[in-house]
């Protein structure tokens, strides 16, 4: 009798301590919730960042659900593809307890639900860089890269590959930025689009010029 009592206060105490360990992971900021997650150790001694945004920053995020709502702390991780959020402190990673639908770091706003396409799903996130007719996207997904050298240690490296998309809300397709590719995306003739680049003086190579062309011709 003893014995079973003596387990039974065991399993109890033991439950206890796991509801509070869960409990301590659980946070509230600015009303959105989220839990504690492990610190990215592993990415200690991998050269490069994994990060659109090393530092913390301030920026806005709209859930699944419709909320909206200002954080004072962000961070995008590239590698895993999930947005992060923190304390005052800074001290700890969490993530959300509801899917984030899109957010917006250092004036570039991100979005999912698009159509899966190759390794990406509806729950991949893309850099928005022009809207109208069409939308064009930017995907920079980063992955761990390693070089050798002979008689040294394998480096390993954080690899960022990047690809443009068109989604003309039905489906999306890779496109190229430069006049060609844009012009078969958008259905236009590439001498018009070479012809406004060169008389406003923009580079299709540069995301902010690349939209003013984009939009100028997915109106």
């Amino acid at each position: 009798m003893k014995k079973k009592l003596f387990f039974l206060l065991l399993s109890i105490s033991i439950l206890i301590g796991v509801g509070d360990r869960l409990y301590a992971q659980v946070v509230s900021i600015n009303n959105v919730p989220g839990t504690k997650i492990r610190n990215t150790d592993g990415y200690e001694g991998i050269e490069g960042s994994p990060y659109f945004n090393k530092d913390w920053l301030s920026g806005q995020v709209v859930l699944v659900s419709g909320k909206e709502a200002k954080m004072d702390y962000l961070r995008y991780d590239m590698l895993e593809d999930k947005l992060l959020f923190s304390d005052d402190k800074k001290q700890a990673e969490f993530a959300f307890a509801e899917p984030v639908r899109a957010f917006t770091i250092r004036g570039a706003v991100f979005q999912n639900n698009f159509p899966s396409i190759g390794d990406f799903t509806t729950a991949s996130y893309y850099q928005v860089i022009g809207k109208g007719k069409f939308s064009l996207l930017k995907k920079e997904a980063n992955t761990i890269g390693e070089r050798t050298a002979y008689g040294t240690p394998a480096i390993r490296y954080f690899k960022k590959n990047t690809k443009y998309y068109i989604y003309d809300g039905k489906k999306m397709a890779i496109v190229k930025t430069d006049s060609k590719s844009l012009a078969e995306a958008l259905g236009v003739k590439k001498e018009d689009i070479e012809k406004y680049a060169k008389e406003n003086k923009l580079d299709l190579k540069n995301d902010a010029e690349l939209k003013t062309v984009f939009e100028n011709f997915s109106k």
